[in-house]
């Protein structure tokens, strides 16, 4: 068995004992290696509310594994007072995007009472040398920072409001399953506001969209609370991949919308505007012999010649 230089005689592994062992990084070593693991954590921190425990630009030198609470991640420039990037939920590991550059890109603060492991990069370099397994894992929560980093970009490009809060929802089930509690039922440690900076929407529309959820019964939201009543309904809104695809299809000049909860509204810069349960407003593009079935299951019909253009109602 390869023995690292960080093994120290009589030394007690904390992380033997830890709840998180199953799911954190040192996961599929023997009792012996995560003894190892354990002699090379530094400080095992712990923060209050506000506490700053990266600040933007400082020097990169230690990883973080969370072990309770939670963390959001500020990113300041010269165009804006701070965006949050990153919510961080124990188990995952804090500072990876500060790897291969000399510096942290944001700052990291505690969302509510907190405790973290520090772990000296230059020290966990030398120890997953000696552990396949332990680099194995490294490699594959940075490969998860990656696709994270992914599906924001996707997120701010692609999807509207009411995806965005969704997606956003479903990966919070995910990782919450994954630490063994409910995917359905959970407390966000972040306010409304923090949840429009990460998802780029106003405090005001984060509020309507979760109204317009619970209209549509797939949550209920109790302060913080969350419970997500609908997961299918949730997954079909943001697998439809866009407002254009999501809308509408065409064929033989019937338009059938999408079932999924959403009302639709239908304009024209001639007519007037109609939902698909028949309220007029405005203006609307009416399609020659164009039927329009919204998710009520009631039909409108239209003689016009004019094209017809779809998009969510707000």
């Amino acid at each position: 068995m390869p023995t690292s230089p960080y093994l120290n005689a009589g030394y007690q592994a904390h992380c033997q004992t830890c709840s998180l062992r199953s799911v954190c990084l040192p996961l599929g070593l023997g009792e012996q290696d995560i003894a190892q693991f354990d002699g090379i954590i530094r400080n095992r921190i712990t923060l209050k509310k506000g506490d700053v425990l990266i600040r933007q630009n400082s020097a990169f030198s230690s990883i973080y594994v969370v072990r309770s609470g939670s963390l959001k991640q500020v990113i300041s420039d010269s165009h804006s007072c701070g965006k949050i990037s990153h919510f961080y939920l124990p188990s995952e590991l804090v500072g990876l995007d500060g790897i291969g550059r000399e510096d942290y890109p944001g700052m990291v603060i505690a969302l509510e009472t907190s405790s973290v492991c520090e772990l000296p990069f230059n020290r966990l370099d030398d120890l997953i040398t000696y552990f396949p397994a332990l680099r194995s894992q490294l490699y594959h929560a940075m490969s998860d920072e990656l696709a994270g980093d992914h599906r924001m970009h996707c997120m701010y490009t692609q999807k509207d409001a009411d995806q965005r809060l969704a997606s956003f929802f479903l990966d919070l089930s995910r990782r919450f399953r994954c630490l063994g509690y409910s995917p359905y039922r959970f407390r966000l440690p972040m306010a409304r506001s923090e949840v429009g900076s990460y998802l780029d929407m106003a405090v005001a529309t984060v509020s309507r969209v979760l109204k317009r959820f619970q209209q549509q019964k797939m949550v209920t939201v109790s302060g913080r609370d969350i419970h997500i009543q609908d997961l299918n309904a949730m997954n079909c809104l943001i697998e439809e991949g866009g407002a254009a695809m999501r809308l509408a299809t065409f064929s033989f000049g019937q338009v059938t919308t999408a079932q999924i909860g959403r009302r639709i509204n239908l304009i024209d810069m001639h007519g007037q505007k109609e939902t698909a349960s028949g309220q007029k407003k405005g203006p609307i593009f009416r399609p020659a012999g164009a039927e329009v079935k919204g998710s009520t299951g009631r039909s409108v019909s239209y003689r016009s010649t004019k094209h017809l253009f779809m998009k969510p109602g707000l």
